[in-house]
């Protein structure tokens, strides 16, 4: 079984983000020039290197929207399958747009910190705020997130994700997370807000699909394509990798001492002019490390060791009146020893 450190191997061929063109291309034909006016609630200049945030707002109105604004209706939505993964959407842009949730764009150097970071095993989904019930993360496209030959035929990596939270009569909280790959193609994962790091990846970081019987029949039903047991081992566990990054941030955002945020604000008011609007443009917002990982040896608990990187972890400090609660501290990964 593929793990967080085993990857499923993936082809050397290139792969192509779906570019902002290619979704002006596809929504102008639906609606329009101007299609984000109606769909984008905020406009985003994005960095040099990330694809633009109005790709997820694209896909959103792909499998929500156009059925209500075109008037039509599609098959594969009569599916349970289907239907779990549209509701699942809907809900996350209901609460994006409602709570004006905030898009993050991902620093490379914050995601290869947290690649080399473990979480505690024992680590409580209870101890964790969210800084906001709906976030949008946006990933460098050169970083090639949880790359795969999925269940498609074709390659693809994870452009950007979605954390949102929800009420469950169950659990009383609950979690979403939503993605988007290279391809415009979306899945997503749903979590209790309850429960540790172990018990969430082990009993629900891979359960993506009923079973591999159910999967095999709903994409030969739906799309018409046959699937292979690598390439459905392949997209569960790309759909894993998503969810330990969500809970990676969630426990960088609860620490107090690494992560900031660089950026934000409006880069250019709205305005009419003769009879045209021309909307407000946003600066980005880039989580990023509050200092840089040390990347040279020489570190005196290394001395006489072979130069190599220690991987960090999440600390539980014991904090508060009769040392009762507890507060995230981060312990960065960094190299140790000397060549």
């Amino acid at each position: 079984m593929n793990d967080e450190n085993n990857p499923p191997t993936v082809s050397t061929a290139k792969v192509s983000c779906l570019t902002t063109h290619a979704t002006d291309a596809v929504m102008n034909s639906i609606l329009g020039n101007g299609w984000e006016d109606i769909i984008i609630p905020r406009r985003i200049v994005p960095p040099n290197g990330y694809p633009s945030p109005k790709m997820w707002w694209a896909q959103w109105a792909m499998k929500i929207s156009y059925p209500t604004l075109v008037g039509r209706s599609f098959a594969q939505y009569d599916s349970p399958e289907r239907k779990r993964d549209t509701d699942m959407f809907s809900y996350t842009e209901q609460k994006l747009r409602g709570t004006d949730g905030p898009t993050f764009f991902l620093s490379n150097e914050l995601i290869d910190a947290l690649d080399r970071t473990d979480v505690e095993n024992a680590m409580p989904m209870e101890e964790l705020r969210f800084p906001h019930e709906a976030m949008l993360f946006v990933l460098p496209t050169s970083r090639r997130f949880a790359e795969i030959n999925g269940v498609f035929g074709s390659n693809s990596y994870v452009t950007m994700f979605t954390i949102s939270q929800m009420d469950h009569v169950k659990y009383g909280k609950s979690y979403i997370v939503t993605f988007v790959d290279c391809e415009g193609v979306t899945s997503h994962a749903h979590y209790p807000c309850q429960g540790t790091y172990e018990s969430q990846m082990s009993e629900f970081g891979r359960d993506f699909y009923c079973s591999t019987n159910d999967a095999f029949e709903a994409f030969k039903r739906e799309f018409g394509v046959e699937v292979s047991p690598s390439q459905l081992e392949a997209d569960k566990w790309q759909n894993g990798m998503v969810v330990r990054m969500a809970w990676k941030i969630l426990c960088a955002m609860n620490c107090t001492n690494d992560i900031v945020r660089v950026g934000g604000g409006v880069c250019r008011e709205a305005r009419t002019k003769k009879g045209k609007t021309r909307p407000a443009l946003w600066n980005p917002i880039i989580l990023d490390l509050g200092e840089r990982i040390r990347t040279e040896g020489g570190d005196s608990s290394g001395a006489g060791v072979k130069l190599h990187w220690r991987r960090g972890h999440f600390r539980r400090q014991v904090c508060g009146v009769g040392r009762s609660q507890r507060k995230t501290m981060w312990i960065k990964p960094h190299k140790v020893g000397s060549l």
